[in-house]
């Protein structure tokens, strides 16, 4: 079944660091862009600790030499209440090709 491979790529400490890696550059860019957005949220926030995965969607991919593309979607949720979606997307090998970080209304 597929489900096992799913399970695998949750479970994957590869998956864990890239998305680390991917979501703190892509917070502090977000804090330096807009400054007004993270009013309320302390400097030592902005890092991917409490970073909880939420899911993961698969989809075949059109480029060639890659069978999948993974969209993982991940969220935190600041001490001020403030909570942000990151979604990382990437190819099955892991080359990440796109990310979007957006905040919850």
């Amino acid at each position: 079944m597929f489900i096992e491979p799913i399970y695998k790529l949750w479970k994957s400490e590869k998956l864990k660091i890239i998305a680390i890696a991917n979501f703190e550059k892509s917070v502090l860019n977000w804090a330096k862009e807009c400054p007004e957005e993270v009013i309320g949220i302390a400097d030592n926030e902005l890092n991917a600790e409490n970073l909880k995965l939420n899911s993961i969607n698969i989809t075949e991919s059109q480029k060639q030499c890659f069978i999948y593309n993974i969209e993982a979607r991940y969220s935190k949720t600041f001490s001020n209440g403030k909570k942000i979606i990151y979604i990382l997307k990437f190819c099955d090998d892991f080359d990440v090709f796109d990310d979007v970080l957006y905040t919850e209304n």
